[in-house]
């Protein structure tokens, strides 16, 4: 093969969390599967990193491009509940769901909330090793005010006057060991605030983080009304 060409393989294997003799051994081998399934979320992974600095990249010059439509925000919420459940689960740790379901509709951009949610609870879970996760929501002049709370290991008042910023991480690794990327919030910030909201974090070291959310709902704006025939013929007879 070409010079290095084995170092590379070797390192993209390392890269991609596969141990030294990966991809050797006789067809059918059941570590195929593993190693296929490893590669399928390493790419996956990377996949979600490149978007989430796409939108970033977009909503800090305020490009950011809002589909709102009329959503019931408690069954976003729940779903995004149910996807982190296994790891909340894995963690003995509980996941306290207290939005009401009569919350009702909203015109809200569906993809900024459910980004900024799974954001904040995942960001819970990183940093919470026992107790609970509490999440909260309810109408604010027909848009949505939503709470994360947890009780983790929070952080001090450096870290926050930094929360926010692209790529800063007051802890480089959660407590059991999970990295993250170091833009969830910072891009969670910067999604809320193109939706017309806020997001501000209040913690304490030892005593957990609350994360709060404004989303003000979306309003129709109307659009501009034809012009009439005679408006039209009118303009038509000055130009020429």
């Amino acid at each position: 093969g070409a010079p290095g060409g084995c170092a590379r393989n070797k390192g993209q294997r390392y890269w991609l969390g596969l141990e030294p003799g990966a991809g050797e051994g006789p067809l059918g081998d059941r570590r195929y599967r593993d190693y296929a399934r490893v590669i399928q979320e390493s790419g996956q992974h990377v996949l979600s990193l490149v978007n989430d600095l796409l939108d970033l990249s977009k909503a800090e010059a305020e490009r950011f491009e809002l589909q709102p439509e009329l959503v019931e925000p408690h069954t976003i919420i729940a779903s995004c509940v149910s996807m982190v459940q296994l790891d909340a689960d894995r963690a003995g740790l509980k996941i306290r769901n207290l939005v009401p379901q009569d919350l009702g509709s909203m015109r809200l951009d569906p993809k900024v909330l459910r980004q900024v949610v799974l954001n904040l609870l995942s960001n819970a879970l990183k940093f919470t090793e026992k107790g609970a996760i509490s999440i909260r929501a309810h109408r604010d002049h027909g848009g949505l005010k939503l709470s994360v709370e947890d009780t983790g290991v929070g952080m001090s008042e450096a870290d926050l006057q930094r929360v926010g910023e692209r790529f800063y991480q007051a802890r480089q690794a959660g407590v059991r060991g999970t990295k993250g990327s170091g833009i969830g919030l910072a891009l969670s910030r910067a999604l809320a605030k193109a939706h017309g909201g806020d997001l501000t974090i209040e913690s304490e070291v030892g005593r957990g983080t609350l994360a709060s959310l404004t989303l003000p709902a979306i309003e129709i704006r109307p659009s501009a009304k034809p012009a009439s025939t005679a408006q039209r013929s009118t303009r038509k007879r000055s130009v020429a």
